[in-house]
Formats: C-alpha cells, structure tokens, sequence
C-alpha cells in the first residue's frame, strides 16, 4: 500500500513537472517570437503604442464640435436639446397663426408635442402644403439648424475624447441612447 501510494505521488508530481516544464517553454517560446515580431513591424515603422495612435488634435476653427454648442451642461445634456424643443407643443399664438395659415390642418391636435403634430400632418395629407406646414410648426428649430448647417463647413469633426485614459474613457452622449444608464467605453 504504502508503494503504491508513493508511486502515485511521486507519478502525479512528475506530471505537475512536465506541465510546469511546457508552460514554462511555451511561455519563453511566445516571448521570444513575439519579441521578434515586434522588432520587424518597428522596423516596418508601424505604430504599436496606443498613444502613438491618437489621432493628432484639429484647429478649433476648423473642428465642428469645437463649438459652444456641444459643451456639456453640469446635468449631462447637450446645449441646446434639440429633442427639448422638438417635444414641447406649439404655443397658443403659433397654433393660432397655424391654424389660420393652413386651414387644411386646423382639425390636428395642437396641444401634442411639435414632432407628433409634424408626423400627423404628414399622415393625414403628405405633399407640398404638408412640407409647407412643417416648416412652421418647426420654425423655432432653425436657428439651431442653420448653426449647424453654418459649422458643417467646418473640415474636421472630432469630439474632445480623453485618450489618455485608455479603455475606460467614457463616450458622451451615449448613455441616452441605452435605456439603463450603463457606461459606454472605447
């Protein structure tokens, strides 16, 4: 008994010595052929640092987000919200002159918000008279609009992302497009 107990210690200590021996091998073996690969695409001159890889910085005049407009307000939302104004309903005077306007569309229901007054217009009757009316149930969305139409002109559009952080780098924004408020990383 006691042989046979020996025999099997002395079996499986020889087998955790093989296995330590190979991964010790193959360890070296990844190391030294990776280092060899390394030296050959330096030599190629290709860029291997995640920090050489950070795209150079664009000019403020020339980047779009460089903008006031997208700075991010202490609550985490854009400036001006765009999806704001489009849910708010169209104010007593503008439904009003609306209605007086385009009596074709007086029948809808002002008191929804302008997104969903412009989407039931465009259901009831689509056409020019339709693209007529909502161009003014949106009217108060064009200055924003052409602010942006003005930056579009801008060549180089890159939002100010903290590279230095690596992988844990939050991408703003994008945690309203989730419906939990899970973080979002490059």
């Amino acid at each position: 008994m006691k042989t046979l107990l020996k025999t099997l210690i002395f079996g499986v200590l020889a087998i955790i010595t093989l296995l330590v021996l190979a991964a010790s091998w193959i360890s070296f073996q990844g190391r030294r052929d990776f280092a060899a690969v390394r030296s050959d695409l330096l030599a190629r001159g290709e860029k291997l640092g995640l920090s050489e890889l950070v795209p150079p910085p664009i000019p403020d005049e020339q980047n779009f987000f460089a903008d006031p407009m997208w700075k991010i307000s202490a609550d985490g939302n854009q400036i001006p919200d765009l999806s704001a104004l489009l849910k708010q309903s169209p104010t007593a005077d503008e439904t009003r002159s609306l209605k007086a306007q385009f009596p074709a569309f007086a029948s809808l229901d002002f008191s929804l918000a302008r997104e969903a007054v412009a989407r039931a217009a465009w259901k009831k009757a689509p056409g020019v008279e339709a693209a007529r009316f909502l161009q003014a149930v949106l009217r108060p969305l064009a200055p924003t609009v052409a602010h942006v139409t003005e930056l579009l002109a801008r060549p180089g559009a890159r939002f100010p992302t903290a590279y230095d952080k690596i992988f844990s780098s939050p991408i703003p924004f994008t945690w309203k497009m989730f419906p939990v408020r899970s973080p979002t990383y490059i």
